[in-house]
């Protein structure tokens, strides 16, 4: 990972994946429609005050200390040892769910193309009786690009606009077709404010979005040059996770009128395509397939990452290693599908991951801001209230509230 990126467009296409990506597609309208208005303003306020310094922190990291997110929080400070290991746990954890999402768009671009041929799968088919074989086939494409970083960044690219361009589309139409349909997520309660688990929710979604508590964003900062500026880039990866969410509720909340699963989400938009008949259905084909290369270069990232902490020692080279880590994450995957825990991982054990490698994040970025360890990484010559509003973030915001999230999801149960 020697090689840097040549300028800033090429590091905001390859880390723009990770924002326009599944969390954004399908987990933030199903929590938008459930909790109706009351969500955005708190989502909105903890992306600023929460995940953008948070991305801050990591970007700036990997380019102070090097690509292998372990290594980086040791030698940054002497407590990120067990941060380093717990974020390497929770990359794992999260990267064996997302294999299986991505397993489930392949599978629902598979149905779309052969509905485009009138040849329809047999309806309400267990996953699990048949998606052994997306599983399997989604792991072949990410080890076969493993190490393909720049053609891999091409084709995630072509994919983010894709279906960016698919989506706004959709939600056009939608929007026009059945404007009095968004009234049922234009709903304000302020009583979920007092709920743990909206709070849970809501900071979960940050994290899943931009990618933190999982070294992945350490190991993007290291391929940036020197010469650009870690927050205009951090800026423009949270726009655009908001701007994608906010298109992706309008179609949720026209069509699906309830919150669902992440998984079951997956039908929401293939009943929005549905309605416009067989240009809809070529449409979702493309969009699945556009939304599968964003999901390759997710997976292949959250491989990379693992694999640069784990030791040499054990296996050499870096492909065998991918090959061992990828073999544990697919049959751990299995066994989640198997015994259908896909929620509660999604719902209990990723945020709870989430929020103890974001505490113990927290803490170390707080130490390393008051040693101004990372003040050349984030400063902007002219702009000094950035280091003063970082600053204020991670030492008085994140550890307190992080602090008090991780104790509501340890003693509450919904």
């Amino acid at each position: 990972m020697e090689e840097k990126f040549g300028s800033k467009t090429a590091f905001i296409m390859a880390s723009v994946g990770s924002a326009v990506g599944l969390g954004n597609v399908f987990r933030f309208p199903s929590l938008a429609v459930k909790y109706g208005l009351v969500f955005l303003p708190v989502y909105t306020l903890l992306l600023v005050f929460l995940g953008l310094p948070l991305v801050l922190s990591e970007l700036a990291l990997g380019r102070a200390f090097g690509s292998n997110p372990q290594k980086a929080f040791n030698q940054a400070q002497k407590t990120g040892k067990t941060v380093g290991r717990l974020s390497l746990l929770n990359c794992f954890i999260v990267m064996s769910y997302y294999t299986l999402l991505f397993s489930f768009v392949l599978a629902q671009s598979v149905s779309s193309a052969l509905e485009v041929f009138s040849f329809n799968l047999p309806p309400k088919t267990d996953f699990f009786e048949s998606g052994l074989f997306f599983v399997f086939i989604s792991w072949c494409l990410v080890l076969l690009c493993f190490g393909s970083a720049n053609r891999l960044g091409k084709i995630s690219t072509v994919g983010m606009v894709a279906s960016c361009l698919i989506l706004v589309s959709l939600a056009l139409f939608c929007a026009l077709k059945s404007p009095e349909k968004l009234s049922l997520f234009c709903h304000f309660t302020p009583s979920f404010l007092f709920l743990p688990s909206f709070w849970l929710d809501a900071v979960g979604q940050v994290f899943f979005s931009l990618s933190v508590t999982v070294g992945v964003m350490v190991a993007y900062g290291a391929f940036l040059d020197k010469k650009e500026s870690l927050a205009v880039c951090s800026a423009i990866i949270a726009f655009f996770d908001m701007g994608v969410s906010l298109v992706a509720t309008v179609i949720y909340a026209c069509v699906s009128p309830s919150s669902l699963g992440t998984t079951q989400s997956l039908s929401v938009y293939s009943s929005a395509f549905s309605s416009f008949g067989l240009l809809g259905t070529v449409f979702s084909f493309l969009f699945y397939l556009s939304l599968a290369f964003l999901c390759l270069d997710s997976v292949e990232a959250y491989l990379k990452s693992v694999v640069l902490g784990l030791s040499g020692k054990v296996l050499g080279k870096e492909r065998h290693r991918a090959f061992a880590v990828a073999f544990f994450s697919a049959f751990f995957g299995v066994i989640i599908l198997f015994f259908g825990l896909t929620d509660f991982f999604d719902g209990k054990v990723a945020p709870f991951l989430a929020l103890l490698v974001g505490f113990g994040e927290a803490v170390v970025f707080a130490k390393l801001s008051k040693e101004k360890t990372l003040y050349s990484e984030i400063f902007i010559k002219n702009r000094p209230f950035l280091w003063s509003f970082y600053r204020f973030c991670v030492t008085l915001v994140i550890p307190p509230l992080l602090a008090l999230l991780f104790l509501s999801e340890f003693f509450f149960s919904p």
